[in-house]
């Protein structure tokens, strides 16, 4: 492990973090004892860390970006690997009750039109901490309702790490994508804007704004739109992971999460789509065990990273009884 690491910390290897990652995932207690596991790796990712920010930071300076090198310094935290601190003493440790309390956590990290009702019904659940699945059956929308929820955390400045298990290839996830970073349709064409949901005898309807395009956008204004969604320090504020159906575990997520974070880098929203299209873990072969124990893996990746976690699903409730897998 130290040999590993030694190499990864000079180097920066995000396939050799990767793999680390991966390894600490899978620990069994019977194998090694994970505690000792973590604060050895610990100790090293911390050297490796500090190390990067400062570099980072003596680059902003030297191009004279003085912000950029404070907000560094100001965002920097010490790694989590493979943990979450589940211990805390709040008689002695007042700052967990005041974190614990503070709004910034529970203020929605996706923002709507004030005084829509998708503002007043969706947004106050979009917050840190939290998992929030949109459920439908087969071909209701859900894939595009999630790319969208997440897209637009991503032009208003969140950093979003998504993830596809669909049948789309990466260079198809990055033209859909493109016309929402853009802001217009890629071809020709007139278009509806929703700008509002209302609920009326148990019937959804939608308001909408009239749109025309008269031309489709180019490759340099892709490029050009992609651009500016960097954070004030340089870094980008979308990483994205496209695999096949089946290709991907829970573990594998958490593993290249925590590659993320130990290199400086954690998102505020995790997109996954679609949580049913995971690999079963390791030992779980019926399916209504695998989808029991990715939904509780999901909602810990949540807690630990505090973060947003968004993904879809068409599983009916029944599944956690193995009766019933699908919504009709």
């Amino acid at each position: 492990i130290t040999a590993i690491y030694s190499q990864w910390a000079e180097s920066a290897d995000e396939a050799t973090g990767a793999l680390v990652g991966k390894f600490l995932a899978g620990l069994s207690p019977v194998e090694v004892s994970t505690d000792y596991a973590v604060e050895l790796i610990g100790s090293l990712v911390s050297k490796a860390a500090i190390k990067q920010i400062i570099e980072k930071s003596q680059a902003a300076l030297s191009n004279g970006n003085h912000q950029a090198a404070w907000d560094l310094v100001q965002a920097a935290k010490p790694p989590q690997l493979s943990q979450d601190q589940c211990f805390i003493d709040p008689i002695n440790d007042t700052s967990a009750i005041e974190e614990a309390y503070d709004k910034a956590n529970y203020e929605p990290l996706i923002r709507f039109p004030e005084g829509t009702a998708i503002a007043r019904w969706l947004g106050p659940t979009l917050h840190r901490d939290a998992l929030v699945v949109l459920c439908g059956a087969d071909k209701a929308g859900k894939s595009s309702h999630l790319a969208c929820l997440c897209q637009r955390g991503l032009v208003q400045g969140k950093r979003i790490a998504f993830f596809n298990l669909g049948d789309l290839s990466m260079d198809q996830m990055l033209k859909r994508w493109s016309t929402a970073i853009v802001g217009r349709p890629a071809f020709a064409c007139n278009y509806k804007i929703p700008t509002d949901l209302k609920y009326k005898d148990k019937e959804f309807s939608l308001n909408y704004q009239e749109r025309a395009s008269s031309s489709a956008y180019s490759k340099d204004e892709a490029v050009t739109a992609w651009q500016k969604l960097r954070d004030p320090s340089g870094e980008s504020r979308l990483r994205m992971v496209t695999k096949p159906v089946g290709a991907l575990t829970v573990e594998d997520i958490h593993a290249t999460l925590t590659t993320w974070a130990n290199q400086g880098w954690t998102a505020d929203i995790i997109g996954l789509d679609y949580a049913a299209l995971l690999a079963s873990s390791r030992g779980l072969d019926k399916r209504h065990e695998a989808l029991d124990h990715i939904w509780a893996r999901l909602r810990a990746i949540s807690t630990e990273f505090k973060a947003l976690v968004l993904t879809a699903s068409q599983v009916n409730a029944d599944a956690y009884q193995g009766t019933s897998y699908w919504l009709n």
